[in-house]
């Protein structure tokens, strides 16, 4: 996959492991309603490529709040790109996890 940076950039990989539990500091809430609606197909390669390029930009900063700028400075597209892949990555950890029982 076109994101091996997520596996070295722990900050990224510690953004994944709260989106597993249902945190996601970098979005609001209508960011990723517009990215579920926008759903209706899988995160295509340049989508893919956009949040690699994404990705490193937000590990060169360790603050939430200037990861969320950086965020925020998307345009609308690409920023949907972006949420719509990393909530891909999220469902994707979800899933390698596997079954917890209680």
């Amino acid at each position: 996959m076109a994101l091996e940076i997520v596996r070295k950039e722990s900050s990224i990989r510690s953004l994944i492991d709260l989106g597993c539990k249902g945190y996601f500091p970098l979005f609001m809430d209508e960011w990723i309603d517009q990215a579920i609606i926008d759903n209706t197909k899988r995160p295509t390669k340049k989508d893919k490529l956009l949040t690699k390029e994404v990705i490193k930009r937000l590990s060169k900063h360790k603050s939430i709040e200037r990861k969320k700028i950086i965020i925020m400075s998307l345009d609308d597209e690409k920023r949907t790109a972006f949420v719509k892949v990393f909530l891909s990555l999220v469902e994707g950890q979800i899933l390698d996890d596997g079954p917890k029982f209680h």
